[in-house]
C-alpha cells in the first residue's frame, strides 16, 4: 500500500515538474520573442468594458506558420501585461488568457477593416498595425465572406436566395434568445437553413450566410408601422436600448421597399432631429417622439423613401442566357472584373430563373437553385473562392452548360431528383 502511494506521489511530481518545465519554457519563449524588434507582429487596439484604459495587446507570428498554415500564436498585452495564446477560425478570434483559469474570449470579426468585437462583453479589438495586415492574421471571411457579400448587403437582400428582405417576412438569427450578428434573412430561409442543418448534418445550429455566426432559433423582425416599438426591439442588435444609424438603415431597409440612397441621405439630412440630445444614438424615447421622432418621419414619408422593387419590368431587363450569354455574364457581374465568383453566379442563376412571370420570388426553388448551382460549381473542380471568365463560363460541357441542363431537369422533375 505504501509503495503505491509512493509511486503515486512520484508520478505527481513528474506531472508538476513537466508543467513548470513548460511554463518555463514557454515563458521564456514568450520573453524571447516579445523583445525582438525585427519579429512579425500584429498590433490591435482592445477595448472591455472591465479595464479602465485601452490596451495594446501585440500577436506573434505562428511559429509554424510556414509548414502547417496554423492561424495560432501567442499574445501579450502592454498596459495591463496580460499574456495567452490567440487563434483564428473562419471569422473568429479566440483570446486565451494565461493565469486566469484558462478564461477564453472570443470576438467575431467585424466587416472587411480587421475589427473583432463581441456583442455580448463588448470587448473590441481593431488592428493598428501594421498597414497590410498579414495573410496568417486575417480570417478566411473577412477577405471572402465579407468582399462576397457587399452586392447583396447593398442592396438589402437575403443572404440566402438574393431577394429583397421586404419582399417576404424577415428575421433575425438569434442563439438562445439574444442575436448572433446584425444581419436579416428571411424567415423562411433561416428556418430552412435550420432544417437543413439538422436533417443532413446532425446539427441543432445553422450559420448565418453573411458572417459564420452560429445560430440555433429565429426571431421576426416585426413591421415598424404595425408595432414600432417591437421593431425597435429586434432592431436593436446589441441590446444597447438605443439604435446607432446603421442599425436605423439596415432594420428599415430590411422591412421596407426602400431605396438605399434616398435612405442614407435622410438620415445624415435628419439624424440631428430624430437624436435631440446629440449623443450619436436614438434611444426607444427618442423614436416614439410624436411628431419629430424616426416612427413619424418613416410614417409620413414612407412614399417618397420607396425604390422601384424587382417586378416584372425589371425582370425584363435580364438578358436571356440562351440567346445572350455575354449580356447575360456582364450583367451579373457586380463589381465590374470580367469574371464572376461562386456568390455572384449563384446570385445571378437564382434571380434568373427563380421568379414568377410578374418578378416574385419563389423561396423553394431559390433552396433548390442555390444547391445546385453550388454542386456544378463543385463538380467541375472550381474551388468556392476561384473566380470564372466568360470563356471559361461558356466551354462546351461546362459550367454554363452543365447547369442549364441540370436546371431543365429540376424544373421537370422537381426537388429531390437525381440531377448531377
Amino acid at each position: 500500500m505504501g509503495a503505491a502511494i509512493g509511486r503515486k506521489q512520484l508520478r505527481q511530481v513528474a506531472i508538476d515538474d513537466n508543467a513548470n518545465y513548460f511554463r518555463d519554457t514557454q515563458e521564456r519563449k514568450d520573453i524571447e520573442w516579445r523583445d525582438r524588434p525585427d519579429a512579425e507582429v500584429v498590433i490591435g487596439d482592445c477595448r472591455s468594458p472591465e479595464w479602465e484604459q485601452a490596451d495594446s495587446i501585440v500577436f506573434s507570428r505562428p511559429a509554424d506558420w510556414t509548414l502547417k498554415h496554423t492561424r495560432q500564436g501567442r499574445f501579450f498585452s502592454k498596459v495591463y501585461r496580460f499574456i495567452g495564446t490567440w487563434k483564428i477560425d473562419q471569422n473568429c478570434l479566440f483570446l486565451r488568457w494565461d493565469g486566469r483559469d484558462g478564461q477564453m474570449d472570443v470576438l467575431r470579426a467585424d466587416r472587411i477593416d480587421i475589427a473583432y468585437s463581441n456583442p455580448q462583453t463588448k470587448m473590441t479589438l481593431r488592428v493598428t498595425e501594421p498597414d497590410v495586415v498579414p495573410f496568417w492574421f486575417t480570417p478566411d471571411c473577412v477577405s471572402k465572406r465579407f468582399e462576397r457579400s457587399d452586392e447583396s448587403l447593398k442592396n438589402f437582400e437575403c443572404g440566402v436566395c438574393y431577394f429583397e428582405l421586404w419582399k417576404t417576412k424577415a428575421a433575425a438569427m438569434r442563439r438562445y434568445t439574444r442575436r448572433v450578428c446584425e444581419h436579416y434573412v428571411h424567415y423562411e430561409c433561416a428556418t430552412h437553413l435550420l432544417d437543413e442543418a439538422r436533417t443532413e448534418h446532425g446539427r441543432s445550429e445553422a450559420e448565418c450566410p453573411v458572417c459564420g455566426a452560429r445560430f440555433n432559433e429565429v426571431k421576426e423582425v416585426p413591421d415598424i408601422l404595425k408595432d414600432p416599438r417591437a421593431w425597435f426591439q429586434i432592431v436593436d442588435a446589441d441590446y444597447g436600448g438605443e439604435l446607432n444609424r446603421a442599425e436605423v438603415l439596415n432594420g428599415l431597409g430590411t422591412t421596407l421597399p426602400i431605396a438605399r440612397e434616398k435612405l442614407e441621405n435622410a438620415i445624415e439630412n435628419h439624424w440631428h432631429e430624430w437624436d435631440p440630445d446629440g449623443s450619436g444614438t436614438i434611444t426607444a424615447r427618442e423614436f416614439m417622439l410624436s411628431g419629430v421622432g424616426l416612427k413619424d418621419y418613416i410614417i409620413r414619408h414612407i412614399k417618397d423613401l420607396e425604390a422601384k422593387g424587382m417586378g416584372a419590368a425589371a425582370l425584363a431587363d435580364i438578358p436571356d442566357l440562351d440567346t445572350h450569354p455575354y449580356e447575360w455574364f456582364e450583367y451579373w457581374d457586380a463589381d465590374g472584373s470580367g469574371t464572376l465568383e461562386q456568390h455572384e453566379l449563384v446570385r445571378a442563376f437564382i434571380r434568373t430563373f427563380c421568379v414568377t412571370n410578374w418578378g416574385e420570388p419563389i423561396l423553394r426553388r431559390a433552396f433548390d437553385m442555390r444547391k445546385l448551382a453550388v454542386v456544378v460549381w463543385n463538380e467541375l473542380g472550381f474551388h468556392p473562392l476561384d473566380s470564372i471568365d466568360f470563356e471559361t463560363f461558356l466551354e462546351p460541357d461546362g459550367l454554363a452548360d452543365t447547369f442549364i441542363h441540370n436546371q431543365i431537369h429540376l424544373n421537370a422533375f422537381g426537388s429531390g431528383s437525381a440531377g448531377f
